[in-house]
């Protein structure tokens, strides 16, 4: 691929971009760190009074099958599966990997 086809990839997947999703997310994302940050007594009780929820409204039942998935997909996702191409094998990919994440 030349140099010139890689930075008009580069540049129609920047354009791609939705920019109001973007900085909506950024935008959450950076108050809760702020707020983590800047009140820390408060998000400890926030932080203990979810776990409690969670712990005591879904049981132990939940969090294991919840664990069991996580544990999984991870399984799944680096193992010799992960590999495993859907689609035509000789076929682009519509998207980067990247946009994916």
């Amino acid at each position: 691929m030349t140099k010139n086809s890689q930075s008009d990839i580069e540049n129609k997947n920047i354009s791609n971009i939705d920019l109001s999703i973007v900085s909506l997310g950024s935008i959450l994302l950076l108050s809760i760190v702020i707020a983590i940050v800047t009140n820390q007594e408060w998000s400890k009780k926030v932080i203990n009074s979810s776990f409690d929820f969670i712990t005591s409204e879904f049981g132990i039942f939940y969090i294991v099958i919840l664990n069991a998935s996580l544990v999984f997909l991870v399984i799944l996702a680096f193992g010799k599966y992960g590999k495993i191409v859907l689609g035509d094998t000789n076929s682009n990919k519509d998207y980067s990997d990247f946009s994916w994440a």
